[in-house]
């Protein structure tokens, strides 16, 4: 269930609303790759992390909601004139972390809420792909997009576990299930449960 704050409440009960996005590429939460917002300024929200308003992005896809598990795809558009974004597009954007918000704009005083309490989150996910799309006409444009997994993408992961003693150990240092799986062919006495 979405929380929402009383300042966001009393923004939502009136006849306007004004709203902003906010996009945030990381690695970690500490380690920023990419932090841009819609707003008509650059934003630092109250998390610390500042927003830039370069008017680089163009659109998202609006949040889906589907009776059945399926395999939506979240869509980011970026423009890129220059290529800039051309070395993180090939492969260092796939697989980081991505956040969508939604920040709100106070109608009186035409500021925004700056405390990230009264965003909403409307995806967060990984970066699946990413593709160019360039127009050639004679004002043409170029454009990334950038492919988000789906909330539901991970339901068939499988993640093995390479069994060995100095796993095992790394893991938990009293450990001693594996301390044995590579004794040679000869008959092994184990003790199992209590000793």
């Amino acid at each position: 269930m979405i929380k929402i704050s009383a300042a966001v409440q009393a923004l939502l009960n009136q006849n306007i609303v004004s709203a902003f996005i906010l996009v945030k590429i990381y690695i970690k939460p500490s380690t920023i790759i990419k932090s841009i917002t819609t707003n008509s300024y650059d934003l630092t929200m109250s998390d610390g992390v500042t927003y830039l308003s370069n008017g680089e992005l163009i659109s998202i896809d609006p949040p889906q909601i589907s009776t059945n598990v399926d395999r939506e795809i979240f869509k980011i558009v970026l423009a890129d004139p220059n290529f800039a974004e051309g070395p993180y597009a090939e492969s260092g954007y796939i697989g980081k972390s991505i956040e969508v918000r939604i920040g709100f704009l106070d109608r009186i005083t035409n500021e925004p809420l700056l405390s990230i309490l009264n965003t909403f989150i409307t995806y967060a996910g990984r970066i699946e792909g990413t593709s160019y799309n360039v127009k050639t006409q004679e004002q043409g444009e170029a454009t990334l997009e950038l492919s988000c997994s789906s909330p539901m993408s991970d339901l068939d992961f499988k993640k093995s576990i390479y069994l060995s003693r100095d796993f095992i150990r790394g893991r938990n240092a009293n450990d001693v299930c594996c301390d044995s799986i590579y004794s040679g062919s000869g008959g092994l006495q184990l003790k199992w449960g209590r000793t």
